[in-house]
């Protein structure tokens, strides 16, 4: 074209005229193109026609032995033809031979392959799982998890294995959509114990899961040779490594509660344990002897305290300072007589709505709930942390000074300056409290106040108090199958006869006791209430005032002893509304308003019934008081059963109350006897309605301790039991951790709550049977029956005569360091009661 267009325009002109007409020119022919098909088919032709199969083709090309096609080779399994390769084979796993063929040769390879990539994969597993005994802390296990500690193993490392194991675990087609049931085993979690114990398997520190299962095994009692069988299964680790996992917590623990009572308002408790070890009269040098006493403390964070209200200095002057009681204080305030009153009212409500439908929409309304008095906070949690069990017995005065310098010095390594400046709540049993005013007594000429002991604020333990007071009423009210009315002869109606014996259980005379007392209110609702039944009752739907007004009249009729109706009113008194409207008199159904004890020789068994009424009473309050943190409630209480314990002869925990009470009114700042009020109860679940006593969380310990402790002979030793004390909150957390990752239940799937309701309808019809709650002149079955004890009425009484007297004199004698005056013995026996150990 360049030299066509490099030639001049007489050129061009000629070249023009010498091209042949376009009409004569010879027309071109386009072929069709070959289709990749047809090339195929051609090259197929071609291998046909040399004997040689597309298969034999193939391996001759692809075969490494042949270099003449190397180059065909290479781009075949080229990378970038990798997806051709892939729909090559995807093809033939489509197809039906095959499928066959493929899986045949696969089979050994895919094992092969699958075998490597998951020991890969659970080498890639072993430091997420990895762990040490000396790596445990309580933080670990406040959080454990076997779910949240698998799982993301599975889903990002393990991936292959955890697909092979839930093939393997799940089950036929047939059964997958099944409804689970509360008997269907939980795969998930069972799955993530497999990887766990399998990981454990293959590295002896990839141990995280093992570590919680041993740890809950030894929570529950699970012996040696148990724990050693998990560990050979893989289910936990040894029973060695368990206990180095013990020891390590323990001291985690202690440097925990040393923290706190370092920066923290701290309070403590304490009690005695008593352990038995070896059966063997035949002991191995250093072991326990068969049976070894020592004490079991606990330290608690304070609620609602700061250390600038805890300053032992101007309380001690406080006290040296104080003034006695009188007998004014034992009537209480007017406001706390007038709750108290308040709060029978609605528990006498409460009971109807309990046992007879249709009040159930009565039970929550804003009247018949208890007006709090002084409640803690709903959702609070106590904190508390169990220190090292000692072998000091604190069964004498000595012994708890000793138990003190080894809590306060050893364990907690506190500062002697802080020791000697700020108070400690010392909340415990009557016995241990009087035995530390002993230390005080003995150490009043001490340089220092710790030294003195002058530092502890004391204060009773409810459990106990509650313990001490159905003991009292048991043995008042107790009276023979014979005593119609008598408390065995109401056990024999409920067909619980052993109630009545000298050791009965402490959990079931409670139950019983407020069962009878429903009984005796549901009678005496059935007849108050104004129609032929109950049942109709809820049928009329009764307001709320009217309802107030039948409970406040059941009050004043069947549980008020005949003496309190018939006393004059006094000069001055003032009345007070109620809920019902009605007005309340300050002297109502107060000991000291008894102008004496009554003639009753008409008709004993109804006046023994109300006194019994009256005495449950208080302790369906004091119960229910305490469930719910209201210790403003127990405290209204108070100068009542202050008068009760002396009326029934339990003059040591009468003094007890003494003692308290007059801290609160002469001794303690405000503030500080605010910060007692506070921590008399402890909530240490942090679930509404579940507060207790201080003292019974400690019993619940000891409890749960001596189940631990099951080792026998030579693998007794008093340090392992200090480790477990220290470190048992912990094995309670890991316990409920572990049950609720795993989906257990504590109780079992067939496990129901048995109903009383049919043991307090048997109580109601005996009463209104045998008329027990009706006055009946010249009763014929009561010529045995003696009039029992008015307890509040002998209790002021006697108070009034020369106890309180006493009393003052001891708060002398104490104030001077002087240890004269001798303690009141008790005439009511010392309660003997069968505990189930570890119970709850």
């Amino acid at each position: 074209m360049q030299l066509v267009t490099g030639l001049g325009p007489s050129l061009l002109s000629s070249a023009k005229e010498n091209l042949p007409p376009m009409e004569s020119a010879i027309p071109r022919i386009r072929q069709k193109a070959t289709t990749k098909v047809e090339h195929i088919q051609n090259a197929l032709d071609i291998l046909q026609n040399a004997r040689i199969s597309l298969s034999e083709c193939l391996l001759t090309v692809l075969d490494d032995s042949n270099q003449d096609f190397f180059d065909y080779r290479t781009a075949f399994f080229n990378k970038s033809n990798s997806w051709r390769l892939e729909r090559f084979l995807e093809l033939i796993w489509k197809h039906e031979k095959g499928s066959y063929t493929m899986k045949n040769w696969l089979k050994p390879h895919a094992v092969d392959y699958v075998c490597n990539l998951v020991s890969h994969e659970l080498e890639a597993a072993k430091p997420s799982l990895m762990m040490n005994t000396d790596e445990v802390t309580p933080e670990f296990i406040s959080t454990w998890d076997i779910n949240s500690i698998m799982e993301p193993i599975a889903e990002k490392i393990t991936p292959t294995w955890a697909r092979v194991l839930h093939a393997a675990t799940e089950p036929s087609t047939s059964k997958v959509d099944k409804a689970a049931t509360s008997r269907s085993r939980n795969r998930r979690a069972g799955r993530n114990i497999i990887s766990a114990s399998v990981s454990y398997l293959r590295s002896f520190n990839s141990c995280k899961v093992q570590m919680a299962m041993g740890l809950v095994a030894l929570s529950t009692g699970a012996s040696r040779d148990l724990i050693n069988i998990m560990h050979t299964s893989c289910l936990s680790i040894s029973y060695t490594s368990i206990s180095n996992m013990i020891r390590t917590l323990s001291a985690r623990s202690i440097e925990s509660a040393r923290t706190l009572a370092a920066t923290e308002p701290i309070g403590i408790s304490y009690d005695n344990v008593n352990v038995s070890t070896s059966i063997f009269v035949e002991q191995v040098p250093g072991a326990l002897s068969k049976v070894q006493s020592g004490t079991f403390s606990v330290l608690y964070r304070l609620c609602n305290a700061r250390r600038e209200d805890m300053l032992a200095a101007p309380i001690i002057e406080r006290f040296q300072n104080s003034k006695g009681l009188t007998i004014a204080d034992l009537r209480g305030s007017s406001l706390a007589r007038e709750s108290y009153q308040t709060q029978s009212i609605i528990n006498i409500a409460q009971v109807l709505f309990k046992y007879v439908n249709g009040f159930e929409n009565y039970r929550d309304r804003r009247e018949f709930l208890h007006p709090p008095r002084r409640k803690l906070p709903d959702g609070h949690k106590t904190e508390f942390h169990p220190l090292q069990a000692s072998t000091i017995e604190e069964a004498s005065i000595e012994g708890n000074i000793q138990n003190h310098e080894d809590i306060m010095i050893n364990q907690l390594c506190r500062d002697l300056d802080d020791l000697n400046k700020f108070l400690i709540p010392a909340i415990n049993d009557q016995l241990t409290n009087a035995r530390n005013r002993g230390a005080q007594v003995l150490r009043k000429k001490d340089l220092t106040p710790w030294s003195r002991r002058e530092v502890l604020a004391l204060g009773f333990g409810t459990f106990h108090l509650l313990m001490n007071l159905i003991w009292m009423i048991l043995n008042t009210h107790r009276g023979s199958s014979e005593h119609i009315g008598s408390l065995t002869h109401l056990f024999a109606a409920m067909e619980k006869v052993r109630l009545g014996s000298e050791h009965p259980d402490f959990h079931t005379l409670l139950q019983a006791l407020l069962q009878i007392l429903d009984g005796l209110l549901l009678n005496a609702w059935r007849t108050e209430c104004g129609y032929p039944s109950l049942n109709l009752y809820a049928e009329s739907k009764p307001a709320s005032i009217d309802i107030l007004k039948t409970a406040r009249a059941i009050l004043r009729k069947y549980a008020t002893p005949k003496e309190s109706l018939e006393r004059t009113k006094k000069p001055g008194q003032s009345n007070s509304k109620g809920l019902d409207g009605e007005e309340s008199s300050d002297d109502e159904d107060t000991p000291s308003s008894s102008t004496g004890p009554m003639d009753s020789s008409n008709d004993p068994v109804h006046e023994n019934v109300v006194r019994l009424t009256r005495d449950l009473l208080m302790v369906t309050e004091l119960v229910n008081a305490v469930s719910v943190g209201d210790f403003g409630r127990v405290e209204d209480m108070l100068p009542d059963l202050a008068c009760m314990f002396r009326g029934g002869g339990s003059n040591n925990y009468s003094t007890e109350i003494l003692y308290f009470l007059h801290n609160l009114k002469e001794v303690w700042t405000p503030e500080f006897a605010n910060i007692m009020r506070d921590n008399m109860l402890v909530n240490v679940s942090g679930l509404a309605g579940h507060w207790m006593a201080i003292d019974l969380n400690i019993e619940h310990l000891i409890g749960y301790l001596k189940v631990l402790f099951v080792a026998k002979g030579i693998y007794s030793n008093w340090e392992r039991l200090g480790n477990l004390s220290a470190c048992i909150g912990q094995l309670q957390t890991i316990k409920a951790r572990v049950t609720r990752s795993l989906g257990t239940q504590y109780q079992g799937s067939t496990h129901t709550t048995r109903d009383p309701s049919a043991l307090v309808w048997r109580i109601a019809d005996k009463a209104k049977d045998c008329q027990l709650q009706q006055s009946v002149p010249r009763r014929e079955d009561s010529k045995h029956v003696k009039l029992v004890s008015d307890l509040r009425f002998l209790g002021c009484t006697k108070f009034a005569s020369s106890s309180l007297a006493t009393f003052n004199k001891k708060l002398e004698d104490l104030k001077q360091g002087i240890s004269t005056t001798q303690d009141e013995e008790d005439t009511l026996p010392v309660p003997d009661f069968l505990m189930e150990e570890g119970s709850e």
